[in-house]
């Protein structure tokens, strides 16, 4: 089916909802904002019609991130932790969830 905009056709390019979605989300040393991150992320997923999981990949963080994302990993299944030793940067963190096999997240 294809929409009109003036005499413009444009392609409805609509698609199921996926199986699952995967927020991916860097962190290092976020203690002070992952309260305020879960309250809007729990808000924003009882929006979606599809289930949800939430990858965080911490970048070594020296804080207290890496505990709070472990005690909310044991209240809610669909938080996944992936932790690096030490800070790799900004790019690292996508790379690895896509390189890494679901199963292993789990």
């Amino acid at each position: 089916m294809t929409k009109t905009r003036g005499e413009t056709r444009v392609p409805d390019r609509r698609r199921d909802n996926p199986k699952l979605l995967s927020f991916v989300i860097p962190v290092f040393c976020e203690e002070a904002v992952l309260p305020l991150l879960k309250e809007r992320l729990l808000a924003l997923v009882g929006q979606l019609p599809c289930p949800v999981e939430y990858v965080f990949v911490d970048d070594g963080s020296h804080d207290r991130t890496v505990a709070m994302l472990q005690n909310w990993a044991l209240e809610d299944h669909r938080v996944k932790l992936l932790e690096f030793a030490r800070n790799f940067g900004h790019q690292w963190p996508s790379r690895l969830v896509w390189t890494t096999p679901q199963a292993m997240r789990s």
